[in-house]
């Protein structure tokens, strides 16, 4: 499943790609997010089989919070971002995926884990 996937970082965009693939990074995000829930905190790092020039989106973890890098980004963010705004704007991602997978083809993303 192919599709626009968009990212705001304080009301500005952040990242913008008209054609990725939406059910290749929603897996990548839920086990991430699975780790992450279970206090196995690691960077995250999307690497597409679309592309074979290293990480699409990163999510780098510092003591402070978490950066946000891709090298497809509009701008550069320099501040940390709390855990729990980014679990939130993950879970509210795969949540929508998860609803466009259910009415478009009656899949599920837990069906890829």
């Amino acid at each position: 499943m192919e599709g626009l996937f968009q990212i705001l970082v304080n009301e500005r965009l952040f990242f913008n790609e008209q054609y990725i693939l939406l059910l290749e990074l929603g897996i990548a995000l839920k086990k991430w997010l699975q780790k992450i829930k279970l206090n196995d905190i690691e960077s995250f790092e999307y690497i597409t089989m679309d592309d074979d020039e290293g990480p699409l989106l990163e999510f780098i973890y510092t003591n402070n919070g978490w950066g946000i890098y891709s090298r497809w980004q509009e701008f550069e963010f320099q501040k940390s971002i709390p855990i729990e705004i980014l679990i939130e704007a993950i879970e509210y991602f795969l949540s929508d995926l998860q609803e466009q997978l259910l009415s478009a083809y009656n899949l599920r993303l837990t069906d890829y884990l």
